[in-house]
């Protein structure tokens, strides 16, 4: 038979993280209980309007309904394509090694803004271990893919989704200059949205990680 083997310790790895993951992602909509939604002031004397319910009661409310968003995403398509990518890659699929190693990078790149952008609560510990596991799960099948050799050459239809894909993409999160930029032109420095946190997470990941890649792949 052929295709790519997805050694066993992957496979244990992957259902662990897949139980994690899920219990992440199902807390917020369990604990409640806070103060409701109350006005705050920020060092740099803006007014943020604090969540007040549940896990992400400290976040700006705008914030947390985005992270109960995702939270639901995760629980109703991550998860699921997750157990079922490893299906598929256990029976030495390419297509599952692929949905496996995707939907590895998608949880591994959301927890890590979890931990970098989310304001402290119960789930840090759970959050840690889920970052770890990821990136280990994340490196180790990268690594495999190279070693059979299983990245296919695209044919020409596909090099131009994918190229205008990430062309796209790339456009989309070099928007992001355009809210860190003219603060900085004009002495204001801090950006419209800022809130009390202490620097734009994740518009600095996304021109420091994750655009260059997005852009260097359509040329590959």
């Amino acid at each position: 038979m052929s295709g790519t083997v997805i050694p066993k310790h992957i496979f244990v790895l992957v259902i662990v993280i897949a139980a994690i993951t899920a219990v992440a992602a199902a807390v917020p909509f369990i604990v409640g209980g806070g103060p409701g939604p109350s006005e705050h002031i920020s060092v740099r004397g803006e007014s943020v309007v604090l969540f007040g319910y549940g896990l992400y009661q400290h976040m700006p409310a705008d914030v947390a309904v985005q992270g109960l968003a995702q939270d639901l995403v995760t629980l109703a398509i991550a998860v699921p394509l997750l157990l079922l990518s490893l299906s598929m890659a256990r029976r030495r699929s390419d297509v599952g090694y692929f949905l496996l190693t995707g939907t590895i990078g998608y949880l591994f790149v959301q927890y890590t803004l979890y931990l970098a952008m989310a304001m402290y609560n119960a789930l840090f510990l759970v959050w840690v271990a889920l970052v770890l596991l990821l990136f280990q799960v994340l490196v180790r099948l990268l690594l495999i893919g190279a070693r059979d050799r299983i990245w296919p050459s695209p044919t020409p239809a596909v090099r131009r989704y994918v190229g205008g894909f990430l062309i796209a993409n790339g456009a989309l999160i070099g928007l992001l200059l355009s809210l860190i930029v003219p603060p900085i032109l004009d002495g204001t420095l801090y950006p419209p949205g800022l809130a009390h946190f202490t620097t734009m997470i994740v518009q600095g990941f996304d021109l420091a990680l994750f655009l260059p890649p997005s852009e260097v792949a359509r040329f590959v």
